[in-house]
């Protein structure tokens, strides 16, 4: 019975969690370098995967999550 709160909202952070690294690689690969924007999405995405899983499984307080960071994403946009 705890499981099914756990994989809704496993489910919506997910997807939050691709649009958000959409626009955040979308803004920083902007401008000259729009033409590796399909790599900057990419690393976006992989990079959320990553720190997702790692702060789940490695977290000592239950019900923690991660996100990406929108600052330096601006900084460097």
């Amino acid at each position: 019975m705890r499981l099914l709160p756990g994989l809704v909202a496993g489910a919506v952070l997910g997807v939050t969690e691709v649009i958000f690294s959409l626009s955040l690689g979308s803004l920083v690969f902007s401008g000259d370098l729009a033409p590796y924007l399909p790599f900057g999405i990419g690393i976006a995405l992989v990079t959320s995967i990553v720190m997702l899983i790692g702060v789940s499984l490695t977290s000592l307080v239950t019900g923690v999550i991660g996100s990406t960071q929108d600052t330096t994403s601006v900084i460097l946009g």
